[in-house]
């Protein structure tokens, strides 16, 4: 489907992209509102998929994106998903529980 198909309905283009780019956690958050047998889904997008998806969002009109999961550090193309996300314009969030993030990996986001 063409992005300029959706924008030519009735309803306005997307605002925000809610990226969920795994379900893998290693936290069991009782009030996690992925449930626990989500974390055994094992087909994930791959990198190139992803920023295809991304593309699409801008070509749609988003422009705020939030990259979730699970615990989307788990991802080790995280910075490089980061990085497509700015040079495309968006304004990008990260919602993660933190485990797993130290400084090396904060200056990796914050350069991305």
């Amino acid at each position: 489907m063409k992005a300029g198909h959706i924008l030519s309905s009735r309803i306005g283009p997307p605002l925000w992209l809610l990226a969920e780019l795994t379900y893998r956690c290693p936290l069991q958050c009782p009030y996690c509102s992925n449930p626990l047998e989500f974390a055994q889904i094992k087909n994930e997008l791959s990198t190139d998929e992803w920023l295809q998806v991304l593309r699409q969002g801008r070509e749609l009109g988003a422009a705020q994106l939030g990259f979730s999961g699970g615990e989307p550090l788990l991802r080790q193309d995280l910075e490089e998903l980061a990085g497509e996300a700015r040079g495309l314009g968006y304004y990008s969030n990260l919602i993660t529980s933190g485990m797993g993030l130290n400084y090396d990996r904060v200056s990796a986001l914050k350069t991305a």
